[in-house]
């Protein structure tokens, strides 16, 4: 591979690693590893720290007949010392309609489910992908799953959306939709929500991930 092709493809792949949500120490470790000559694949392990979680794993690049170049294909993840989640390690494919970065994978290894908006979807409607479990090893893959719950439109509609104001509400729907267990602060305390995509629905728990008591009266009477 000539120089200027090899430097115009790294900064590509480190480019997409940084949009993939992935520390600037797992892109170093790309810039130590990618090969000079060809070599129809190359992997890069890594450790790293990234959104409040400990982890290791693989990015799996593949290198294009066209012109040499490589390409990120999949990666996986392995979650250390997580025992709260659906699965601890599962692997991602970079292939259309299915790619999610670092911080989506997490959230979908802790089985909530990734909203993957219009403009990924031919039918420009939108879709949700989840984890399946796969075989009877407790292996799991991603899924598309066929719900047309609309996290902006549940908001709206929510008895206590209102108190949140429309800009507010905008900022928790896009936490949603990319699987997390969005924080927020009623009547002097902290809750988080997160999609129920099997009964398509919004939920509450408090701290500990248990269903939050709240006196509803206090939500619409109190000042936040």
């Amino acid at each position: 591979m000539e120089r200027k092709l090899y430097d115009a493809n790294l900064r590509m792949l480190e480019v997409e690693l940084e949009l993939a949500g992935f520390p600037d120490d797992v892109t170093w470790d790309l810039r130590q590893e990618m090969p000079w000559g060809w070599r129809e694949r190359f992997l890069v392990e890594y450790e790293t720290k990234a959104f409040g979680f400990s982890l290791k794993g693989v990015l799996y690049f593949q290198q294009l007949l066209v012109n040499d170049a490589y390409r990120f294909s999949s990666f996986d993840v392995a979650l250390v010392g997580e025992v709260n989640a659906l699965t601890v390690k599962c692997s991602f494919p970079r292939v259309k309609g299915y790619s999610v970065g670092l911080r989506e994978a997490i959230n979908l290894m802790h089985g909530r489910p990734v909203f993957r908006d219009y403009r990924f979807d031919p039918l420009q409607q939108g879709y949700w992908l989840e984890l399946r479990q796969k075989t009877d090893k407790g292996e799991f893959t991603l899924a598309r799953n066929r719900s047309t719950f609309n996290t902006h439109a549940a908001l709206d509609d929510a008895l206590f959306g209102k108190r949140l104001g429309a800009a507010d509400r905008n900022v928790l729907a896009d936490q949603l939709d990319l699987g997390d267990r969005a924080k927020m602060h009623l009547v002097g305390k902290d809750f988080f929500m997160e999609v129920d995509l099997a009964h398509e629905r919004l939920v509450l728990t408090n701290v500990q991930g248990k269903p939050a008591k709240i006196n509803w009266w206090d939500v619409f009477l109190k000042r936040k």
